[in-house]
């Protein structure tokens, strides 16, 4: 299996609160609660953490995209965690076609390699040299890796 250094790539943290799918005061008080509780395990790089707090959020039915983003970027930064849903989290970012279009098809294909698919690691790279120059030494030394 591939070695892949996902730590090694930096992506912003945005700490805004995100309470869509809130009903009332109540939910939305520990909606607010859990966010918080989301961005101190993020700042402090506790991704084990977010992980497990994420879950909660997502079987509350409250994820947003960018909490799917930051959720995939967190599960890929934990050992032997679930690289594959990892990856199905970013293509519902991908197909959204959001602000984290780019960071997202990087991670993704870093996830392949990572579950040891290649190919389709390739394709998500050569999606993002058609839209971007985001990680270009990067995704160069990438490909060149996979092609050998």
């Amino acid at each position: 299996m591939a070695t892949v250094m996902i730590e090694e790539t930096n992506f912003v943290l945005n700490t805004a609160s995100d309470t869509r799918g809130v009903n009332d005061d109540e939910s939305e008080e520990l909606s607010i609660a859990l966010q918080k509780e989301i961005n101190k395990a993020l700042e402090q790089k506790d991704y084990s953490a977010s992980v497990g707090l994420y879950a909660t959020k997502e079987k509350n039915g409250q994820l947003s995209i960018e909490d799917k983003f930051y959720y995939s970027l967190s599960l890929a930064r934990v050992a032997d965690s679930d690289y594959y849903k990892a990856i199905r989290l970013l293509e519902d970012v991908v197909d959204q076609k959001d602000k984290y279009l780019e960071e997202s098809l990087w991670l993704q294909s870093l996830l392949y390699l990572k579950i040891n698919e290649p190919n389709k690691s390739r394709i998500k790279l050569n999606k993002l040299i058609n839209i971007s120059n985001y990680q270009i030494t990067n995704r160069k030394a990438v490909l060149e890796r996979i092609a050998d």
